[in-house]
């Protein structure tokens, strides 16, 4: 299987929790298919402000023409048209 990495940056000022990330790529939820997250090379929960969160996403069988990462408390970032 094919695997997306995606890294986000939080640029906010509140520390996340990354065990409430979502994952909509074209469109459709790939939450269930997050292999890994790591925030700044480690595996924690904790993402703290400045901090990037590296995830992988199984099954991504060609390039993604749009992506958007959702944390728990709504805040949201989108790549691509």
């Amino acid at each position: 299987l094919d695997i997306l990495t995606i890294d986000v940056d939080n640029s906010g000022s509140i520390t996340l929790d990354t065990d409430e990330i979502d994952v909509i790529v074209d469109g459709r939820m790939q939450t269930g298919n997050i292999t890994s997250l790591l925030v700044d090379g480690a595996d924690t929960t904790v993402w703290a402000p400045e901090e990037t969160l590296e995830i992988k996403v199984s099954g991504i069988a060609s390039d993604p023409t749009r992506i958007k990462v959702i944390a728990g408390n709504g805040v949201s970032d989108c790549y691509g048209t």
